[in-house]
């Protein structure tokens, strides 16, 4: 974990902890408690931080917290109707790579009349269905939060038994 310590009026970063400091040999092996009583701190982001929807901000010492917290401020992650539009987009392209699989049956169909066995032209109309309904989840959707966090997929994903 970072560990902050102010030097010279300055949050200094330290990826690991030195092996001496202050001529402490094994200044690593220390307890984070004896780090602290030397000024060393963890350092966190804000609470409910996410990359998706924040910027890191300033590096700051929380006494309440005993620790270096970076502030957050709002990312401008974009419009909410061109995030559901890219949303919808990557529905279709999963829908046009399930389809493809059986396309062949379609064109067989259309050049020589041969019949499209049911099993497969009811797979096909569950993969269409399901479009509408994920694309009708997305465009009721009313936040771009909601709209970032969206799982895009076709089918549920069912929990294996042995994983319930």
């Amino acid at each position: 974990m970072r560990k902050g310590v102010i030097i010279d009026g300055e949050i200094k970063i330290f990826y690991i902890v030195p092996k001496t400091w202050n001529n402490i040999l094994g200044f690593n092996n220390l307890s984070n408690e004896k780090l602290q009583e030397h000024g060393w701190y963890d350092i966190s982001d804000a609470d409910d931080f996410d990359d998706r929807f924040h910027i890191r901000g300033e590096l700051k010492f929380d006494e309440a917290a005993k620790k270096f917290i970076y502030e957050k401020t709002d990312k401008n992650i974009g419009d909410i109707d061109d995030l559901k539009s890219e949303k919808i987009a990557v529905l279709k392209k999963m829908a046009f790579d399930r389809l493809k699989e059986t396309d062949w049956y379609c064109t067989r169909k259309a050049e020589l009349g041969t019949k499209i066995p049911d099993s497969i032209i009811a797979n096909r109309k569950e993969i269409r269905d399901k479009v509408v309904e994920r694309e009708t989840e997305i465009n009721a959707l009313t936040t771009q939060k909601d709209v970032v966090l969206y799982n895009v997929r076709i089918f549920d994903q069912k929990t294996p038994p042995e994983l319930q």
